[in-house]
């Protein structure tokens, strides 16, 4: 089941789960790449609920709730995505909800309310279908940027990020990594971290990088354009910062070329279930990442 990648948030798990059999409105907070996006993914496809996705932006409202357009010399009302999730009953995913302005918040007051309507200027009142369910997402940088008249509308649940051995077991599960690469890349993941708030490497660079070697690259070619660059930039002082970091930690001296690698075919992949993020391309020769899960 492809909840099982969240056993390490198994509460808030479970409270999202209730939540969206009751339809509440819920606003998940947690670190970039911790899975925000991925957990609604997994919820909508395990409860059967269609998925409709947004990102927050300084927009108007008419972006999300429609307009009137000319067609064939008529001028025709079309609905936005979210006026359309709202009526069909769909699961509307709002990432990055901090983003967005205030006309736009003045638009979703009362579809997060007991209200659960959208009041459209020229159009009326449309009504939320039974069926839909209204998520967002937030880094924790950007939570005190919304609205505390949006943030009360909410049932708000922090997402935790995985521990090492959940992560290791996760990275192991969702590219053909072998387990002594997974626990090495997550070791130095947790070496990082310890540097700094600037350091946070998410659990998404961390699959990256095991994708970056499976693909043949060496583990610091792998590390550093999976992780470490998007880290630190061009910032000099905290490219050293991290080498001394590795170096204390007795990881500076690795033979980055002789760490250890699963021995299995990458192009055989037919022993792994429907959740892997890799797959065969048509000459089985080329091993390309799915876009099917942003993790």
């Amino acid at each position: 089941m492809r909840m099982e990648r969240f056993i390490g948030n198994r509460a808030e798990v479970n409270r999202l789960k209730i939540y969206s059999q009751n339809r509440l409105p819920v606003l998940i907070i947690g670190d970039p790449g911790i899975g925000k996006t991925t957990l609604v993914q997994d919820l909508c496809e395990d409860r059967k609920i269609p998925l409709r996705t947004g990102v927050g932006g300084d927009f108007p409202p008419s972006h999300l709730v429609g307009r009137f357009d000319l067609q064939n010399a008529s001028t025709v009302w079309c609905d936005g995505p979210l006026t359309q999730a709202v009526r069909d009953g769909e699961c509307w995913y709002f990432d990055e909800i901090d983003r967005l302005n205030e006309d736009c918040h003045l638009v979703l007051f009362p579809l997060l309310d007991q209200r659960r309507c959208l009041h459209i200027n020229q159009r009326g009142v449309v009504p939320a279908h039974p069926d839909f369910w209204f998520v967002a997402s937030c880094n924790p940088e950007g939570f005190q940027r919304i609205p505390r008249a949006m943030r009360d509308r909410f049932r708000t649940v922090h997402l935790q990020r995985l521990g090492p051995e959940e992560e290791t077991d996760l990275l192991v599960r969702q590219t053909v990594v072998g387990e002594a690469d997974a626990e090495k890349i997550v070791e130095i993941g947790e070496v990082v971290r310890r540097i700094g708030d600037q350091f946070k490497i998410s659990t998404r660079q961390l699959k990256a990088v095991a994708e970056n070697l499976c693909f043949g690259m060496s583990l610091k070619e792998a590390l550093y354009d999976g992780a470490f660059n998007a880290i630190v930039g061009v910032d000099s002082r905290m490219r050293t910062t991290l080498q001394q970091a590795l170096f204390s930690a007795g990881l500076d001296g690795v033979d980055f070329s002789t760490v250890e690698t699963d021995p299995t075919p990458m192009a055989d992949l037919e022993s792994f279930d429907d959740s892997d993020f890799l797959e065969t391309a048509e000459d089985e020769s080329e091993l390309v990442r799915s876009d099917s899960t942003p993790f």
